[in-house]
């Protein structure tokens, strides 16, 4: 007969309450002496409970081994994403930077061939004036020279730089 691990703690309150109380501590005494050969016994080591040990630690190794694999594989996943996610950003800012350089060179281009324009302009103009005042000479020099009345048409002016451009 096996005493159930209540009826031990119950029996110890009552312990306490018959030492209270001197006549019960007899009462107690006997019926503790009675039942305590049936308590006392050795627990021996079950053959079964190391075989379902050895089983647990292995189910839980092979459990750690597949954790460690899925872990793996994780890490993995997240540093493929990782990767494709900055040569995505890396594409992206070139393609930025290269819209703005284009259109910085545009820019610059429109400039150089204004700026090339002009100094065609200024040219064409500096090359008419000079045009005109040795014509203007010239017609001097004849007017002078023959008696001849000559005036620079403004037509002729023009001419030249149509000419010259």
């Amino acid at each position: 007969m096996t005493m159930s691990t209540h009826l031990i703690v119950d029996l110890a309150f009552c312990v306490g309450f018959a030492l209270a109380f001197n006549p019960a501590s007899r009462f107690v005494r006997r019926f503790l002496s009675k039942h305590s050969g049936s308590v006392g016994g050795v627990v021996e080591k079950s053959a079964d409970l190391e075989g379902k040990l050895e089983l647990m630690l292995h189910d839980i190794s092979r459990k750690e081994h597949e954790v460690d694999l899925a872990v793996a594989d994780m890490l993995r996943k997240s540093e493929e994403q990782y990767r494709t996610m900055v040569q995505n950003g890396k594409k992206e800012i070139e393609e930025m930077l290269e819209a703005q350089i284009n259109l910085a060179t545009e820019r610059v281009a429109l400039e150089v061939d204004n700026f090339v324009k002009s100094l065609r302009l200024a040219a064409v103009d500096a090359a008419s004036g000079a045009a005109r005042s040795l014509l203007r000479e010239e017609l001097e020099g004849k007017e002078r020279g023959d008696g001849s009345d000559v005036a620079p048409s403004p037509e002729h002016d023009d001419d030249i730089a149509k000419k010259l451009h």
